[in-house]
């Protein structure tokens, strides 16, 4: 699969963002996806849940000792706002773009994956295969209420 056929009018989503680190590549990446032929964009800055902060820590101290504790800074600043707003507390539904392009059982391990990560559900969709959007819609009407979801013609 090439990078064009890809991002054509899908969303550009970079990540991991490590501040003081990549953060200067955002604007490249993001013309690249665009010339592409992307119509969003999206950015994810790196978490430190778990095992993986230890890890993290010991690599950036290892490879960036002159910017490590501005990395984590920064990091931890992004943790404590979103702590703040009481992000956590929202209920979240990832969503798996493009479920055409991948195998069955790669989808089945990336949302089990999903559920013991961030303990969200996951939903599989492809605008290819349009019978994907209602378990999409039906996961969506049960966070925020009921209302009739009409089949597709």
């Amino acid at each position: 699969m090439t990078w064009p056929r890809l991002c054509k009018n899908s969303i550009g989503n970079v990540a991991p963002i490590i501040p003081s680190i990549n953060s200067d590549e955002i604007p490249a990446i993001l013309k690249a996806a665009a010339d592409a032929g992307a119509l969003h964009a999206a950015y994810t800055i790196v978490r430190l849940n778990g095992d993986i902060g230890e890890i993290f820590r010991d690599w950036v101290h290892k490879n960036f000792p002159d910017r490590a504790e501005k990395v984590l800074h920064q990091i931890e600043s992004v943790d404590k706002i979103l702590a703040d707003l009481d992000y956590r507390s929202i209920p979240q539904i990832i969503v798996l773009n493009k479920s055409d392009l991948v195998s069955r059982e790669d989808i089945e391990i990336l949302s089990r994956q999903m559920v013991l990560d961030k303990n969200a559900e996951c939903v599989a969709i492809s605008a290819n295969a349009r019978e994907t959007l209602k378990p999409l819609v039906e996961h969506i009407a049960a966070r925020i209420g009921t209302f009739n979801v009409k089949a597709a013609p």
